[in-house]
This record gives structure tokens, sequence and C-alpha cells, in this order.
């Protein structure tokens, strides 16, 4: 999964050049990520995300001309990530596999401000017309996409019945997705003991015989 800021991007005459640029530059952008996750895009400032970052207001304008042109930074990274864990997962030869791997690469390996993000970035992208982003730029639509083609796929293979109802499962499973984000991103929960009650509910092996 993707876990680096991409800092590839052209110098501003008469800055600092190498690594002390471009590490300054991914410390914004990993306060940035922070603040954004926390805050929410309305409510986040330079201020508050070069006080995370440990550099000036005008340090974090220098490297991010907007709040909008760092945010879609952030948002870039999430989204590889989010590409990337669907990628993985969807190698699983099971439908559980799939959602079970899924889930775990994009919230429980992530870091916690990554699972905070992705929340959060649900509601920014929803509310704010100038963040807006195409689908396959949207880490919500992408969960979304994933989850209904997992599904579609393992009804092509016979593994759930050819009458099950698609539609009805896909949103049973996002809900799933997004309570997991929730609980396991913004409270703290153990995230090893939920995610065995999880994989004990899939393969069924919860239930007593």
């Amino acid at each position: 999964m993707t876990s680096n800021i991409d800092l590839a991007r052209p110098r501003r005459p008469g800055r600092p050049a190498g690594g002390d640029a471009e590490a300054t530059r991914r410390r914004i952008a990993e306060a940035g990520l922070e603040i954004f996750a926390d805050l929410g895009f309305e409510a986040a400032t330079f201020m508050a995300i070069g006080n995370r970052a440990g550099v000036t207001r005008p340090a974090v304008n220098h490297y991010f001309a907007s709040k909008s042109a760092l945010y879609h930074t952030v948002l870039g990274v999430v989204t590889d990530s989010v590409s990337d864990a669907a990628e993985t997962a969807s190698r699983a030869p099971t439908l559980a596999g799939q959602l079970l791997g899924f889930i775990s690469a994009v919230i429980v390996d992530a870091e916690p401000s990554t699972a905070r993000f992705l929340l959060q970035s649900a509601l920014d992208l929803s509310r704010q017309p100038e963040l807006a982003v195409s689908a396959d730029h949207h880490p919500a639509a992408m969960v979304d996409q994933f989850i209904r083609d997992a599904i579609d796929h393992a009804v092509s293979r016979g593994e759930l019945q050819a009458d099950a109802d698609a539609a009805a499962l896909a949103e049973m499973f996002t809900a799933i997705f997004w309570g997991a984000a929730l609980r396991l991103g913004r409270t703290g929960t153990d995230a090893g003991r939920v995610m065995n009650q999880l994989r004990g509910l899939f393969d069924g092996s919860l239930f007593s015989r």
C-alpha cells in the first residue's frame, strides 16, 4: 500500500533544494492528513497544519498554494492506498477473504489518521464543490465499487446463489466496512479482536452447531 506523500513537483527558485525541502513538504502533507481527518476540510487551517508540522503558516503556503491543493495531495495518497488494497484483496479466492483483506488493508493496517480521513473525506467531498473529483479518485466511491465487484464475481463463480440480492448484500457489506472504519479509526477499539470476530461471522464459526 502507498504510505508516503508524493513529493514530485518543481521547486521554486530561491528555496532549499533536495532532502530538506522534500522532508518539509512531506511533513506538512502528513500534518494535513491528520488535521483534515480530525477537523474536516472546512475547519482545517494552514495555521493548525503548520503547528502540527512544526513550521510557520507561510511555509505551508509556500509548498501548497491553497488548502484545496493540500487536500487533493492528501486525497491522492489515500486514493492510491484504497486502490492498492482493492487490487490485492481481489486476488483472494473467496468473497469473505476479499472483504476481510480489504478492511484489514484500508482500516486495520493503515495509520489511524488514514482511516479517520477516509471517513471524513466522504463528508467533505459531498459538501465542498471545490473538492469535486471523479469517481475513480473518490475513496468512498472506490469502496462501493470494490464491494459491488466482489459480490458480482462471487455470484458468477457460484459462491453465492444466482438469485442472491446483490444490491442488498452490497449495502450490508458497505455498512460493515464503514462501521469498522468508524470504530477502529476513531475509538481505538482493539482491531485484532474485532477482525477475529468478523472473520468468525463470515465463516460461520461464531455460531453454535
